[in-house]
């Protein structure tokens, strides 16, 4: 390990472990983080926004997506007022539906995460959690069944091929039967991230204004539309 990994390594233990919600998991979260835990998983607790949640840590990936979001605040740009719905679209193993949850805890999460293995984790991390719903479904350009690519960590799956990538079927539907299914005819919040599938999943929804607001990563080295289309499209 170079001097530069081992450096970005402690400040990241440092930080997330400060989240812990006492003694025990501040030391477990920092093991995770600085290898010692030899590829076990991590049961720890974590605080947001002054919730304590327990959490399992089995990957690298799962430590970065935790840093990302609990010390880079990376969707604290969602100052919307507080929105009864709440579409989670590639929740990942759940860290950012506990961070809505924390944070508007009167809102309903629909988690949704396609990757079988993933919304496993997803489900362990959510279980307690009253107002969080899971499903285990792709949304995209039409319903039916997808090839789904896994990818060697826990993100970087996607509908969409890519290198090292493993195929999986996996149930599909656009974003208008998925409201459809649930009975909705607004959201308030619609956070994704879904590796490149972006442009399907708008393509599947025909009235953007049934969104209140949108956050969300779009990946324009996978997708084949400049960003006025998403502009245009919202």
């Amino acid at each position: 390990m170079g001097r530069d990994t081992l450096l970005s390594r402690v400040t990241q233990a440092i930080r997330v472990s400060g989240r812990g919600a006492s003694l025990r998991d501040k030391l477990a979260i920092a093991g995770s983080y600085l290898g010692t835990r030899q590829g076990r998983p991590t049961h720890a607790r974590v605080r947001i926004e002054n919730r304590a949640f327990p959490v399992v840590l089995r990957s690298g990936a799962d430590r970065t997506v935790l840093h990302e979001m609990l010390c880079l605040d990376e969707y604290r740009a969602a100052e919307c007022p507080a929105p009864p719905v709440i579409l989670d679209v590639g929740a990942n193993v759940g860290f950012s539906s506990l961070y809505f949850a924390a944070r508007f805890p009167e809102a309903v999460i629909h988690a949704v995460e396609a990757a079988p293995g993933t919304y496993a984790q997803l489900v362990e991390n959510t279980a307690g959690v009253a107002n969080i719903r899971t499903h285990h479904l792709a949304i995209g350009g039409e319903d039916g069944e997808a090839e789904f690519w896994l990818a060697p960590m826990h993100f970087g799956s996607s509908l969409r091929r890519r290198e090292g990538a493993k195929p999986v079927r996996v149930p599909m539907r656009t974003l208008d039967s998925f409201l459809a299914d649930l009975g909705l005819d607004h959201v308030g919040l619609l956070k994704f991230d879904i590796e490149g599938a972006e442009v399907e999943m708008f393509r599947g929804l025909s009235t953007p204004a049934r969104i209140a607001q949108v956050i969300g990563e779009v990946h324009y080295d996978l997708v084949e539309v400049a960003p006025d289309w998403f502009r245009e499209r919202l």
